[in-house]
């Protein structure tokens, strides 16, 4: 072999081997490429409870960043954020492989808070905080007008400032044994009926019925409040939709009565915990009234009513909405006053046997799963049987107490679980701070 043959071979195999690097960089950037297949938060850490940074759409092309179980560490627009890993697909979704709620949650950019929509690429449509929290208050604002509602009661000012992750971080601690409870998750998955992931277009539906429901009267009580928005995020922590950031508000009135509604707003009477002993019983309550936010009580009464949008291509149809957005954005309006008439007069009748047998079950295991004492739902539901003042116990049952309590008791002896915490101290201070 020649001089020149040498050379040959060697130029050969280096371009062999330039090729091979760039085609190993290639694949591994296309491993890394990731699609969201909804609309999704974006947010600081992993959990619930952290900062948001963008809600993100269908289609937002983002890079993978890392891997943390059920979170995934994203790059998106120079910003790094943490999403559920159930939020992201490795191809772009075409409008023939849409689910309903896809389409759905598209309606969020019809809002002209988010800019220029028919000027951009469908994949790079995003909203900061302070847009999604217009579009909500915007729509609210809209329907109490409307309705004719006189606003005396100003939600507004009942939405207490967030903890901050030290605080909660410490808070959990002092409740969890994590190596006791690292087992106990294997319980979500059993017998896990289907549940639906957020519609932001019912952000603003539940927001608006919650400004409604608020005018009822609030406890304006920060350290209750926050105790209670703690306990909220420990069981969301636990729970089978750990991204979610759920908040507690204090209703003043004498009923026992709950309420859970989309958006990720809960509402917990007085009344409920005036009769209430402990942390635990507490932590039931809450957990149910998550349970029916985490699996859609009540969103799936009137399901048919969503709005209807043509499965076509996603920036086309933004564009021939904004043609005529005054026209579409009335018809979106109306359709979702009618949603929110809806949704109120669902959280005033009596709720339907099966979701309140499904909260209650859940509850219980979600209660276990936080370390408190699930047996204390017994108690609690002893404690509604017996008031005198039968008006009083009516809100939180649409069914018998008794049978909700024998179902209770089955429950609990076929999951077989070992007694959690009850905590009575922490509980008493809060709830002498309402007195």
């Amino acid at each position: 072999m020649n001089k020149y043959q040498n050379k040959a071979m060697r130029l050969s195999k280096k371009i062999t081997l330039g090729l091979s690097v760039i085609i190993l960089i290639c694949t591994e950037l296309s491993a890394q490429t990731r699609y969201t297949n909804q609309t999704v938060d974006m947010r600081v850490g992993p959990a619930g409870y952290y900062e948001m940074l963008l809600r993100l759409y269908l289609n937002n092309e983002v890079r993978l960043d890392s891997n943390q179980g059920y979170w995934n560490k994203i790059e998106y627009k120079n910003k790094l954020g943490w999403v559920p890993s159930y939020a992201l697909t490795d191809a772009i979704i075409n409008s023939e492989e849409l689910r309903s709620d896809s389409v759905e949650n598209r309606m969020n950019l019809m809002f002209s808070q988010l800019g220029r929509a028919s000027e951009a690429d469908s994949k790079d449509l995003s909203a900061s905080p302070a847009q999604v929290a217009a579009a909500v208050k915007g729509f609210a604002e809209k329907y109490r007008a409307d309705k004719n509602i006189v606003m005396n009661v100003d939600f507004e000012k009942f939405q207490i400032p967030p903890f901050s992750v030290r605080e909660y971080r410490r808070f959990r601690r002092a409740r969890i044994d994590g190596e006791k409870l690292s087992n106990r998750r294997s319980l979500l998955s059993r017998s896990t009926p289907d549940f639906k992931y957020n519609d932001p277009s019912m952000d603003r539906v539940g927001y608006a019925v919650a400004t409604v429901l608020a005018q009822e009267g609030l406890v304006k009580n920060y350290e209750a409040q926050k105790y209670i928005d703690m306990l909220l995020a420990l069981i969301v922590d636990y729970s089978h939709r750990p991204e979610l950031k759920v908040n507690g508000y204090i209703l003043d009135s004498d009923k026992v009565s709950g309420y859970a509604l989309p958006g990720n707003y809960i509402f917990i009477s007085k009344g409920a915990i005036e009769i209430m002993e402990s942390e635990s019983e507490l932590v039931h309550f809450l957990a149910h009234e998550v349970a029916h936010i985490i699996f859609g009580h009540g969103v799936q009464e009137y399901e048919k009513r969503k709005i209807k949008i043509k499965a076509a291509d996603a920036l086309a149809e933004l564009e021939d909405i904004f043609k005529d957005s005054e026209n579409n954005n009335k018809e979106l309006s109306d359709e979702l006053n009618t949603l929110a008439d809806e949704l109120y007069d669902y959280v005033n009748k009596e709720r339907l046997e099966e979701y309140e047998l499904e909260a209650d079950y859940w509850g219980i295991v979600y209660a276990y799963l936080v370390g408190r004492d699930q047996f204390q739902v017994l108690n609690f539901l002893q404690k509604i049987d017996r008031e005198n003042n039968v008006e009083r116990a009516q809100e939180w049952s649409g069914i018998p107490i008794a049978k909700r309590r024998q179902i209770a008791l089955q429950s609990l002896n076929r999951l077989k679980l070992l007694k959690g915490e009850i905590n009575t101290r922490d509980f008493n201070e809060m709830k002498a701070s309402l007195e």
